[in-house]
C-alpha cells in the first residue's frame, strides 16, 4: 500500500516494484492515487488480488506472475487512467485474470481511461467468470478512450468450470480493439464479446462503442451456454471482424454455432471456420437478417 493511499488527489509518483513476491495477501500489491508506476517481474500466489490499482494514472504491469488469487489475479477500479497489464501470467484465479472496471469502492461512478491488456497467459479463470473482463459496472461509472486487447492467450483447463474468454461492456469508448488473442477451452460465455451499455443494467447513459475492431484471432474448442449467442459478440456503431479463425466451437448441446453477432454496422472479411459441425452452419449469423458488408477501403 502506497503512503498516501487515502489521498483525495494524486501524490505517489514515480514508482517502481521489481522482483518481489507474496504470499496469501488480501492485495499483494494495492496502490491507490498513483501516478507513472512500473511493477515488474513480481510474484503472487493465493490471497485475493496479486496486483490492484484504483485512481491511479500511468500504471504498468509487465513479467509478473500470479496464482491462485481468489479475487482477481490483477485488478483495477476507481478510474484508472492508461493503465497497461503486458507479457504477465495469471494461473487457477479463483475469478477474474484481468480485471477492468470504474466504479468506487463504495459504488461511486468514476470515469476510467485508456485501458490494455496485451501479451498476457491466463490459464483457468474462476467458475462464471471471464478471464479478460471490462465493465464499468453501472451507475454513472464509464469506460472512455481506448481499450486494447491483443496477443492474449486464455486457456481453461478446468473440466467443469464454467468461464469465459474476453468480455466486454462499454458504451463510451472510442475504440474498443480486440487482436491477435487466442481463446480456448472457454465456457459459459461467448468467447470473445464486446457489447454496449443497457439502461437495464442500471447505465445512465447507455450506448455501444464507435469503433470495435475484432481481427485476427483464434478461437477454438470452446462451449457456449445455452445455444444461443455466436462465437464472436460484437456491437459498435462500426464493427470490423476480419482474419479471425475458429474452430470446433459448440453450444452446450453440442451444435455447431454461428460465428458473428451483432446489432452494429459490420464490415467482414477474411474469417475462416474449421472443423466438425461449424461447417454446417459457416458465416451464419445473428440476427438472421445481418447485413455484412464489404471491407472498407484499403483492407
Amino acid at each position: 500500500m502506497n503512503e498516501n493511499y487515502d489521498a483525495s488527489t494524486i501524490m505517489d509518483k514515480n514508482i517502481t516494484v521489481t522482483a518481489v513476491g507474496f504470499e496469501d495477501q488480501s492485495f499483494g500489491i494495492v496502490f491507490r492515487m498513483t501516478q507513472d508506476v512500473r511493477i515488474q517481474g513480481c510474484r503472487f500466489n493465493s490471497g485475493g488480488d496479486g496486483v490492484a490499482f484504483l485512481a491511479s494514472h500511468r500504471t504498468m504491469v509487465i513479467d509478473s506472475f500470479t496464482a491462485n488469487t481468489r479475487n482477481a489475479a490483477y485488478d483495477y477500479w476507481d478510474g484508472d487512467v492508461d493503465s497497461t497489464i503486458e507479457n504477465s501470467v495469471a494461473v487457477l484465479a479463483g475469478g477474474y485474470g484481468i480485471s477492468f472496471n470504474a466504479m468506487d469502492t463504495d459504488g461511486t461512478g468514476r470515469i476510467a481511461t485508456n485501458l490494455s491488456a496485451i501479451n498476457n497467459v491466463i490459464s483457468g479463470a474462476g467458475n462464471n467468470t471471464p478471464a479478460i473482463y471490462v465493465n464499468p459496472l453501472g451507475g454513472g461509472s464509464k469506460i472512455t478512450g481506448t481499450v486494447t486487447i491483443s496477443n492474449n492467450k486464455i486457456t481453461s483447463p478446468q473440466a467443469n468450470v464454467r468461464t469465459g474468454g474476453i468480455y466486454v461492456v462499454d458504451g463510451d469508448a472510442n475504440v474498443v480493439d480486440v487482436q491477435g488473442n487466442y481463446v480456448s477451452g472457454s465456457k459459459f460465455y461467448q468467447p470473445i464479446f464486446v457489447g454496449g451499455n443497457r439502461k437495464s443494467d442500471g447505465y445512465v447513459n447507455p450506448g455501444r462503442p464507435v469503433k470495435t475492431w475484432i481481427t485476427n484471432n483464434i478461437v477454438e474448442h470452446n462451449v457456449i451456454n445455452g445455444g444461443s449467442g455466436a462465437v464472436i459478440s460484437a456491437d459498435g456503431e462500426r464493427v470490423y471482424v476480419s482474419r479471425n479463425t475458429m474452430r470446433f466451437n459448440v453450444s452446450e448441446k453440442g451444435d455447431a454455432m454461428p460465428f458473428l453477432q451483432s446489432s452494429g454496422h459490420v464490415y467482414s472479411w477474411d474469417n475462416r471456420i474449421d472443423g466438425g459441425g461449424d461447417i454446417a452452419r459457416s458465416y451464419k449469423v445473428l440476427p438472421n437478417n445481418l447485413t455484412l458488408h464489404a471491407p472498407p477501403a484499403g483492407q
